[in-house]
């Protein structure tokens, strides 16, 4: 695969206000790698489409793809797939709570580990012990558990692999809830070599 290109895949639902800052970082941490990015609109009914394509018409490597009504996180996740032209993809969420600055480290560790997927884990320093600390960190250990794995945050929907392993990953979680908790646990289903990368505290 080329070496220094990747695509980023953003599912969005009712993110107006996130577009925009979301687009600029990952534009600014993605100085030396040839990138695209790719923004799923799952079938928003606030403003999202319009800001989408403002963005996709002034930034050339901006791409906007539209539901016309919601459809859920795999099938925006299959949008994606069906787009993407390079063979590194990166998942990360629109609301801004993955940091897309960890995004050069991930894949510049993919490639210098020489591992299969890189996930990113939230670090537990500054964060708020809350019911949904505790039920993060409860669920996660059931996941690890029960799967027999030793993922840092197995639940992480923050992941850059290679998009046929993503491809193969989404076929056993067709149909099921909460497909975002188990996508980390379908591809340490395929024997990957993986790496966790801490990628701080969720803004």
């Amino acid at each position: 695969f080329p070496s220094h290109d990747m695509r980023a895949k953003v599912e969005i639902f009712n993110e107006e206000n996130n577009i925009s800052t979301l687009t600029s970082r990952i534009v600014d941490s993605m100085q030396t790698i040839e990138f695209e990015i790719i923004f799923i609109n799952d079938g928003s009914s606030d403003n999202t489409k319009a800001e989408l394509d403002k963005l996709s018409n002034n930034i050339s490597n901006v791409l906007a793809f539209n539901h016309e009504s919601n459809k859920g996180i795999f099938e925006s996740w299959l949008t994606g797939l069906s787009v993407a032209k390079y063979e590194v993809v990166c998942l990360i969420d629109g609301d801004l709570q993955n940091p897309p600055e960890y995004i050069p480290q991930m894949y510049n560790s993919l490639l210098s580990n020489n591992v299969d997927v890189v996930q990113g884990f939230r670090s537990t320093l500054g964060r708020i012990r809350n019911h949904r600390y505790y039920y993060s960190i409860a669920l996660n250990s059931l996941l690890n558990i029960t799967f027999k794995q030793k993922a840092k945050d197995s639940k992480s929907g923050f992941i850059l692999t290679y998009k046929d392993y993503l491809r193969e990953a989404l076929l056993p979680i067709q149909g099921i809830r909460f497909q975002q908790t188990f996508i980390g646990v379908t591809l340490r289903k395929l024997n990957l070599s993986e790496l966790d990368i801490v990628t701080g505290k969720h803004s």
